[in-house]
């Protein structure tokens, strides 16, 4: 199977780093499977297509780059953080700002528990500045260069696809985690077959609609790239979840402080906000890698197992899981 345009070859392109071969068939050997992929019995190998030529300057960073990110420790740290390394990738971070307005960087704050940093990151979208706004318009006007714009979707979608589901599983796992000790004072005490029933009964209403929301929230990003995407198009894909959808009664129960809202919003809005960073990345690397590209600090702390939540009033907030403060 092979794509009719290098754009097209990417959209199912799952293994990185890839090789990309530019090939030629004859007509009697063809087999359309649409307008974006050909199936064919037999076809030569013209050249191994160099990642320059596939996606410009950058194209070996980019390769590495989704190579890279698929192997991410998503809110896993595998060792203590280095913080002289956290607070040195977030000055980079403000010094590659600087390369679109003058901004004032703010001291690293830590924090270690789930709730708190759900909070700062409240905070922050609350605290965004005019300055902060028109730096991401100006990197948006990157990102929609004509020229890059059915490679960067087709990237995109690869991008999702390799990420999306762990982010959105590490985070609500996260969300879970944080209010277990409410959920302990829920389960009989004294009568170990009763908190055994009543601890997988938690565990297979919180996984069930875990991985339901995670194919939900999915398709969501996805449509992004592909707006007319439907559920037999993608099989990691169902029913779409709106942020703030409804909790079922059982889940309610088991999550009372959460109100009547599902507790992985908070999981909804790490996962959407990380997906967003390595697109931004992803995308200036494809259209103005000469460009400084703010987001790339903040991928390295994500490869840490860290949370770069943002800028508050007052402080930068990373969040480090509580297994490796």
């Amino acid at each position: 199977i092979v794509g009719t345009t290098l754009d097209n070859a990417l959209w199912d392109c799952e293994g990185w780093p890839c090789a990309i071969y530019e090939v030629e068939m004859e007509q009697a050997d063809l087999y359309p499977m649409g307008e974006i992929l050909l199936k064919t019995l037999a076809l030569r190998i013209l050249r191994v297509v160099p990642p320059e030529d596939a996606f410009g300057p950058g194209g070996a960073e980019i390769v590495g780059f989704m190579g890279a990110i698929g192997r991410f420790p998503w809110l896993a740290p595998p060792a203590l953080p280095d913080l002289a390394r956290v607070d040195a990738l977030v000055s980079e971070h403000y010094a590659l700002l600087g390369g679109y307005a003058l901004v004032k960087p703010c001291p690293v704050r830590i924090v270690d528990d789930w709730r708190t940093a759900c909070r700062a990151d409240i905070e922050a979208a609350k605290s965004r500045t005019e300055t902060y706004v028109r730096i991401q318009g100006a990197i948006a006007n990157h990102l929609n260069n004509d020229e890059f714009f059915n490679r960067r979707n087709a990237l995109g979608r690869v991008l999702v696809r390799r990420t999306y589901g762990r982010l959105w599983e590490a985070a609500w796992d996260r969300a879970y985690a944080a209010f277990l000790p409410t959920t302990m004072a829920k389960v009989p005490q004294g009568n170990a077959p009763a908190a055994h029933r009543e601890w997988a009964k938690i565990r297979r209403l919180v996984t069930d609609r875990r991985d339901a929301d995670r194919r939900g929230a999915t398709k969501a990003i996805l449509q992004q790239f592909t707006p007319d995407l439907s559920d037999e198009d993608d099989e990691d894909c169902g029913e779409v979840v709106a942020n703030g959808a409804p909790m079922p009664r059982d889940l309610r129960q088991i999550f009372p402080e959460s109100g009547r809202t599902m507790v992985p919003i908070d999981a909804w809005n790490f996962s959407v906000t990380a997906t967003t960073e390595a697109f931004r990345t992803l995308g200036l690397l494809l259209a103005a890698p000469e460009r400084p590209i703010p987001s790339k600090p903040l991928l390295e702390l994500y490869r840490m197992g860290l949370w770069p939540v943002g800028e508050t009033k007052k402080n930068f907030v990373v969040f480090v899981p509580p297994s490796a403060a």
